[in-house]
Order: C-alpha cells, then structure tokens, then sequence
C-alpha cells in the first residue's frame, strides 16, 4: 500500500499546475478546460494504479496461500505484479518530470534565477525536487497562492477555498512568497 506521503505529493502537484493553467504535461494549457482537466487526470490515474496494486497485492497473497494453485497460474500472477511495478517505476517518474517542468515553469515566468551557474537550465530544479520534494513542493504551493488571502484547503482542485479563478491566483510579476532557492 502507498504512503500516505505519495499521495499529498500527486495531490499538491496537481493543484499546482491547475493553478498555474498548466495541463497534464506540465505546459500551458491551450483552454481553461484542458488545464481544468489537469488535476483529475493526475488524481485518477494515480488512484487508479494504486487500486491495481491492492487487487494484484491480494491475488498474489491467495495464490501463495492456495497449494493447490498450479505453478503456472503463481507465475503469472508474479509477471502481473511485476508488470504493475513496472507501472508504478512509470508514474514515479511521471510526477518527477511534472513536478521539475512546473518548477522551471515558475521560475521562468516569475524572472526568478538559479543559483548554479555550472548547471544546464533545469538540472537545478531537478535536484531540489528530487532531493527533497517537500521543500520544493511547499516552495511552489506558496509561491503561487496567497495565503494570506485564501485558506488552504486539500480536497479542492486548487488548494485553496474560495470562488477565485486560478488566473487570479496566478500573476507573472506578482510574488506570494519567498524567491525559490
């Protein structure tokens, strides 16, 4: 089963990009409903994997309990749960590919330098997110969201309560938080 920590992750990075307009690929979005749709694509499919995994977890402990299951049928129930790893090692760098395009993506739109000139572009972003994705994650959320005017909230698209259109949320040139390290 998924650590709870897996799933803030695909949750925070979602409402990210659907406050920055972004779609599923972490670009910005050609309609407000393709980049609407963004956080429901990153959501479900995560859902939807981690419940294939429950399902073949419990297969899996049947058929080794069962002696009397053929060989066969325990091999191929092993190849399944080897083909849902595989998918999982799949999505695993999926959000790290989003979450390093969306952090580029808001350094670039908010004028906001790296700190390593012997780096290629986005290799700085790479790092931070792959060696601390909270911090990164935490970074990110704040600097696009005022706070201070909206509260947070989990189970929305966006993070936030209230009415307020990602758009607004979202204003290159106005900074919410902290310049990004």
């Amino acid at each position: 089963m998924r650590p709870l920590f897996v799933y803030s992750f695909t949750v925070l990075i979602a409402q990210i990009m659907h406050r920055l307009g972004l779609n599923w690929r972490a670009v910005p979005a050609h309609s407000p409903g393709e980049a609407g749709r963004t956080f429901q694509t990153i959501v479900f499919t995560f859902f939807f994997i981690t419940i294939l995994n429950i399902v073949a977890v419990a297969v899996i402990e049947e058929f080794d309990s069962d002696e009397e299951v053929e060989l066969h049928s325990r091999s191929t129930a092993h190849v399944v749960t080897g083909i849902l790893r595989a998918i999982d090692a799949v999505f695993s760098l999926y959000l790290l590919f989003i979450t390093v395009k969306t952090r580029y993506y808001i350094r670039q739109t908010y004028q906001i330098p790296d700190h390593c000139d012997a780096c290629p572009d986005c290799m700085e972003d790479y790092c931070i997110v792959n060696y601390c994705k909270c911090c990164a994650l935490s970074q990110m959320a704040r600097h696009v969201a005022d706070y201070d005017s909206y509260s947070a909230s989990y189970c929305t698209e966006t993070g936030v309560r209230g009415d307020v259109e990602a758009t607004e949320r979202h204003l290159p040139g106005k900074q919410f938080g902290a310049t990004m390290v």
